[in-house]
């Protein structure tokens, strides 16, 4: 044997290999992609300075107003009870982004596994129809052939139930989060129309008081101001009754 032969001898082929277990590594999420769902995102930063900007508007101008103080703290107790729904709902959709993406993650390794099998499958195929008669596959290759295709076509059914599930799940997330939104701005709008309408309040009665310190004495109309005359005007007593004039009386006397 030349020292440049083959270590194997070429009149018949290298035995074969024994086929690898199909199996996709799992992959890790990306740190880029992942982030802490306590960290808060551009939309709630925003959410939060309009909220601070809300309440900053809302306070009273007045430190004696007791009435408007109160209601000031309970418009900004509610506004921080909003900031905790809107930072909880921030973490739960983070939640759900996880998942699905973990279910995407796990979907694409099935369907991998699902167009290997269906490969080696078209080739076992292939192979029985190019090989003679003589050999055919034995009646216990067939089964585990027709097995393997149940088995195939039962995944892939599963595969596009789940498929769907993920869909119906990510309408209604996104359903969720629009109708949450849009019930934030209308509470938004209700309590700027009410302090609206408070500021309306103040700004008259600052007037009227303004209005009645500037004159020494208010105006009062002559048709109020007789009910007020006869009012202070002191009435007798019915007790206090006159005694009759004493008549002179000579023979009397």
């Amino acid at each position: 044997m030349s020292p440049t032969a083959p270590p194997f001898d070429t009149r018949h082929a290298p035995p074969p290999r024994p086929p690898k277990p199909l199996a996709l590594p799992r992959r890790r999420l990306s740190s880029a992609g992942a982030r802490d769902p306590f960290e808060p995102s551009v939309a709630s930063a925003a959410t939060r300075r309009q909220i601070t900007a809300l309440m900053a508007a809302t306070r009273s101008p007045f430190p004696d107003d007791s009435a408007r103080r109160d209601r000031a703290a309970e418009l900004e107790r509610s506004l921080l009870q909003l900031e905790t729904q809107l930072a909880e709902r921030e973490r739960a959709l983070h939640d759900w982004q996880v998942w699905l993406e973990e279910q995407q993650r796990e979907l694409a390794e099935s369907e991998a596994l699902q167009f290997a099998h269906e490969k080696l499958l078209r080739a076992e195929r292939a192979a029985l129809r190019h090989s003679p008669p003589s050999a055919a596959a034995t009646p216990a290759e067939s089964a585990a052939l027709a097995a393997l295709k149940t088995a195939l076509d039962r995944q892939e059914t599963s595969l596009e139930e789940a498929r769907a599930t993920i869909k119906e799940r990510e309408a209604f997330l996104d359903e969720s989060e629009t109708t949450l939104f849009a019930k934030v701005q209308a509470q938004q709008e209700r309590e700027i129309e009410l302090d609206q309408r408070a500021e309306d309040l103040a700004e008259r009665e600052r007037r009227l008081l303004a209005r009645e310190s500037a004159s020494p004495s208010p105006a009062v109309p002559i048709a109020l101001r007789a009910p007020i005359d006869a009012a202070r005007t002191p009435v007798p007593s019915p007790l206090r009754v006159a005694a009759p004039a004493r008549v002179f009386d000579e023979f009397n006397e």
